[in-house]
């Protein structure tokens, strides 16, 4: 079955657009953390004298098990869009499955940058806290090594056409 697949211009860059807004929230809440950090002067809004790590340390943690989890199983709900919403039109079913697999990465890097920006706030900065980073490393990773191309989507659409029709 050799059918020819038209992918518009249009198309890639609505994609792209989409996927860019998804990677600049936390690039851009990155920068207010660093540019607060830069502000407060080692003068937290609440300073504590005995500081208790148990809730950085929670937090971190937490953050890279969501990273962990939703890099894992992302791939496997794009998969799972792709598959659902194929026979609806396969740009919008290969759109719809990258949409699921940044989003799911966008959260987890947002949640570490949270951890970040709470432990400046509050004067509880363990050298570790910018472990916090990894899941907005990989966000970047995702997109480099993921971002929609007119080859690669016309690629993703001849795979999922053979394999769905």
């Amino acid at each position: 079955m050799s059918e020819e697949i038209n992918v518009s211009d249009a198309q890639i860059m609505t994609l792209k657009l989409i996927l860019i807004s998804l990677i600049a929230g936390p690039t851009l809440f990155l920068c207010v953390i660093l540019f607060l950090m830069t502000q407060s002067h080692g003068n937290p809004v609440a300073k504590y004298t005995n500081p208790d790590y148990s809730f950085v340390h929670v937090m971190t943690l937490t953050a890279m098990t969501l990273t962990v989890f939703s890099n894992a199983i992302a791939p496997l709900f794009q998969k799972l869009t792709v598959k659902m919403k194929f026979r609806s039109g396969p740009f919008l079913a290969i759109q719809s499955g990258l949409l699921t697999r940044y989003a799911m990465a966008e959260g987890a890097a947002l949640f570490g940058l949270v951890n970040i920006l709470l432990g400046i706030k509050s004067g509880i900065t363990p050298a570790y806290i910018w472990v916090n980073l990894i899941p907005l490393l990989i966000l970047y990773l995702t997109a480099f090594f993921t971002f929609p191309t007119r080859m690669k989507v016309e690629e993703q659409i001849k795979k999922y056409s053979e394999k769905y029709n």
